[in-house]
Order: structure tokens, then C-alpha cells, then sequence
């Protein structure tokens, strides 16, 4: 059983993950995944996930009475949480799923609220779990050296990349842009939440010394997103808000490349997915698991300064075919499948340590 609210809120990376996880986990023939929802309607809608809704004005409300009475009614031979969703009533045993611990590596990247809650609350669901699954070597890392996870009870079981996410007609694509954005010029893409934490100073210092590339932002507004916007616009930056799939889709196949400067990730889903699509990325070092994970397809440029990531723009554009094939062989290495059978093999575990403890 899990709490899968979060899938009715629209587009976002955590969303993503769990949407494609489950998916590849509803075509296990010995799990039964029951999915329940703070929702007036389903919010899933994958073919084999029995889902359960109804809805209840504030998440923590719904989480302290609707969902608390049912993990107790139903008892679940075990209970999943793939996102930082607290519950005042957690059953035993209970995996999570950590992306990252950034709101307790960059406190100014959440709101204070959002800061304390993780740095409490969400610490303790994740020390008293039975398992952890952490989504890099990067993470598991942070969970032992900051929170004190026993290596035993860490499994590391990475993200995938979609096959929706592929090369395809690049002049289409263009065309696509263009009609929809009225951007007809040569960009760079900066995708994720529009919020500090991404590095997007760094990459607005990069749009004003690059003026032969326009640098494109795409994704929803985060924690103090007004500022970087205003600034961003300053230098001829565009901001596209939060997109579909199929425009960003779109948005990748037309890219020259793709940046992500971001201070820190768990993962760094965008590059791959990029790469994916035959755009090239350019990656932050030293920034968790970005170095970690794209080394071997992507430029990773250590110094944090706009000359240098210049520097790396140019060394991509002018080599761009050798970049484009590095990066679809190393995101061919990363499958939702992969991640599905991985996840699920951690909760049949724990799920049978369980019954064992039982009889």
C-alpha cells in the first residue's frame, strides 16, 4: 500500500518516478499495490494499481484520520512512501524512498516550514524505516554520513528514463517551438523547478555572456522563484513555465544542449532524459550525484563560473554528434524497468521478514 496523492498534482519529478515505477510494478504477478489518494478521482489510472480515493481539505488532516484508519483496518503486508508525505500513524514494516536530503544540505531552498518538517519529521520516518531506498550512490551516502542509516538497510536503486524520450525529427520539433513559443533562435535548456537551489544565478550569468544562445527555463515555480525570474528576464532569459511531456519532448530534441548547473541533486533525472533525446548536457560537479551519474556522457565542468561553462558550451557545439552519441549510450544504461524490478524486490523482502516475524 502507499499514499500516491502527490500523482493528482500534476507534472514533477518525484511524480514521474512514481508514475513509471508503478507502472513496471503493476506487471509483477505476485504483488497486489493498493494506491490511496486525498482525491475526489482516481489519480493513477494504471491498469492492475487498485486505487482508493476521497478527498479531505489539507494533507496532513487526511493522512492523520482517512489514510491512519485504513493502514490500521488493513494492516499491508508492507507500506511504501516514495515521497516525504508524513503520517502521525505509520504501519510496520514501511520502506521509503529518498530522492535527496537537500532542504537539510540547502535550508534556503524551502520554505522554513517545509526546512523543519524534513529536518524532524521526515528525519525520523527515515531513521525508524525497515529499508531505504535511495535513489543514488550520492544519497545513500548523505543517508549514512548526516542521518546515520546503517548501510544494511540501504538498497540503491537509480531512476530511469522513459523510451517516450528519444530522438525524433529535430526540424519538426523546432517548428513545434517556434509555433508554441515563438522561439525561433538557438537555446540552451535549463529544466527542473524554477528555484535557487538549481543554480540559475549561475546560468543567468551564462545567458549574459552568451547572447548567440538563449537560455530557456522550463519547469514550475519553486520557493522563491520571483527573484530569479525578474533577474533572468533582465538578461533576455525566457521562462516557460511548467510544460507537458510532449513539449518537452519537443523542447529537447530542438535544444542545442542542455545545462544543469544545479548546487545539488539526489539524481538528475533532466540530463539523462535529455540525452536521451540526442541533446547533449553539460553538468555541475561537485553537486551530489551529478558527477556521479553523467560523467561518462556529459561535460562536467567543476568551477562554478559562467566563463567556464561557456567554455564547455563551446567545446559541445563544436563536437555536437560525439556528445549526442555519448549521451544516448549512457541513458540507455538507466531503465524504468530496471527501477521497478529493483523497488520491488526490496518490498517483497521486508515484506516477508514480516510474515516470517509473524509465524
Amino acid at each position: 500500500m502507499l499514499d500516491g496523492s502527490i500523482l493528482g498534482w500534476g507534472a514533477g519529478g518525484i511524480s514521474r518516478y512514481m508514475r513509471n515505477v508503478l507502472t513496471h510494478m503493476a506487471q509483477e504477478p505476485d504483488l497486489r499495490i493498493e494506491l490511496f489518494s486525498n482525491s475526489r478521482d482516481p489519480v493513477a489510472r494504471i491498469p492492475g494499481i487498485v486505487e482508493h480515493h476521497r478527498r479531505v481539505k489539507g494533507g496532513i488532516l487526511w493522512r492523520s484520520t482517512v489514510l491512519s484508519a485504513t493502514l490500521i483496518r488493513r494492516r499491508p503486508d508492507v507500506y511504501w512512501l516514495p515521497t516525504t508525505f508524513w503520517s502521525p500513524y505509520l504501519p510496520r514494516p514501511y520502506v521509503v524512498t529518498v530522492h535527496d536530503l537537500a532542504p537539510a544540505i540547502f535550508p534556503f531552498s524551502k520554505s522554513m516550514t517545509e526546512v523543519i518538517a524534513f529536518r524532524n519529521l521526515y528525519r525520523r520516518l527515515v531513521i525508524r524505516a525497515d529499508h531505504v531506498l535511495a535513489v543514488s550512490e550520492a544519497t545513500a551516502h548523505d543517508l549514512r554520513t548526516m542521518w546515520s542509516v546503517p548501510d544494511e538497510r540501504i538498497t540503491v536503486v537509480p531512476h530511469g528514463v522513459s523510451s517516450f524520450f528519444a530522438p525524433g525529427d529535430t526540424s519538426l520539433a523546432q517548428k513545434n517551438v517556434e509555433k508554441r513559443w515563438n522561439l525561433a533562435e538557438r537555446f540552451a535548456l535549463v529544466v527542473g523547478t524554477v528555484e535557487e537551489r538549481k543554480g540559475l544565478d549561475l546560468a543567468m550569468e551564462i545567458a549574459e555572456i552568451s547572447p548567440d544562445l538563449k537560455v530557456v527555463f522550463a519547469g514550475r515555480p519553486g520557493f522563491g522563484h520571483e527573484r530569479v525570474v525578474s533577474r533572468g528576464e533582465a538578461v533576455g532569459a525566457l521562462f516557460l513555465g511548467e510544460v507537458s511531456d510532449d513539449e518537452l519532448l519537443d523542447l529537447y530534441r530542438a535544444a542545442e544542449l542542455l545545462l544543469a548547473p544545479s548546487l545539488y541533486e539526489g539524481f538528475g533525472l533532466t540530463p539523462l532524459e535529455a540525452m536521451a533525446c540526442g541533446c547533449p548536457a553539460i553538468v555541475a560537479g561537485q553537486a551530489g550525484a551529478l558527477t556521479q551519474i553523467h560523467e561518462d556522457g556529459a561535460i562536467v565542468v567543476a568551477d562554478r563560473d559562467a566563463r567556464s561553462w561557456s567554455d564547455a558550451m563551446h567545446v559541445v557545439r563544436s563536437d555536437r554528434n560525439r556528445w549526442s552519441e555519448r549521451g544516448m549510450n549512457l541513458a540507455s544504461r538507466y531503465t524504468w524497468e530496471a527501477t521497478a524490478s529493483g523497488t520491488a524486490q526490496v518490498l517483497r523482502t521486508v515484506a516477508g521478514s514480516r510474515n516470517e516475524t509473524r509465524s
